[in-house]
């Protein structure tokens, strides 16, 4: 693309990079720091899920909020490394592509055990019930987060040949000019 050069960002042929820059940073923001405090976009926290239902009877129900608690901890742990690295000056490295990966799947298991724990009221309750409401509305909201800032199978592919170093898969349009690629 022809741009201004007062509209360009970055180096002349390097728009790769700052779109990746760009792609990570976005990562990190979707799964950063306080993205899974209660409140946010993200629905029921593990905290809340336990202060509600606790004494959690059932011990595999149990066993899956003790599993979600750890979950939860790796992805803050992961998110501060990640923070101690920005103000340090480095580059954003795998971190951002593993926790987006991690936590957007960990969220959606946690909102899955909301749902279960609050039984049929998660999904059919009175008017005026904020919490069942809020609920269901995580639930089906949370399904966004594997897609928005790189799906799953993306980031899988990211993490298995950046930081993995597999081969990057087959490509018949490898090298090809963007005008000269068929599309359908």
């Amino acid at each position: 693309a022809r741009v201004d050069d007062s509209l360009r960002l970055g180096p002349v042929g390097q728009g790769w990079k700052v779109a990746t820059s760009i792609l990570a940073s976005e990562r990190q923001s979707i799964a950063g720091s306080g993205a899974s405090l209660p409140g946010t976009t993200t629905g029921r926290s593990v905290a809340a899920l336990i202060k509600r239902h606790a004494p959690v009877v059932d011990p595999l129900l149990r066993q899956r909020l003790a599993q979600l608690y750890i979950e939860d901890r790796l992805v803050s742990l992961t998110n501060q490394r990640a923070a101690a690295k920005r103000r340090a000056g480095q580059q954003p490295g795998a971190e951002g592509s593993i926790t987006k990966l991690f936590y957007s799947e960990h969220a959606q298991r946690l909102q899955d055990m909301a749902l279960e724990l609050e039984g049929p009221a998660g999904q059919a309750w009175e008017e005026g019930d904020r919490w069942h409401q809020g609920t269901a509305w995580a639930y089906l909201r949370i399904r966004s987060k594997t897609i928005a800032g790189g799906t799953s199978e993306v980031q899988r592919n990211i993490l298995g040949e950046r930081v993995l170093g597999l081969p990057k898969e087959p490509s018949a349009d490898k090298g090809v000019p963007w005008s000269q690629v068929k599309r359908s």
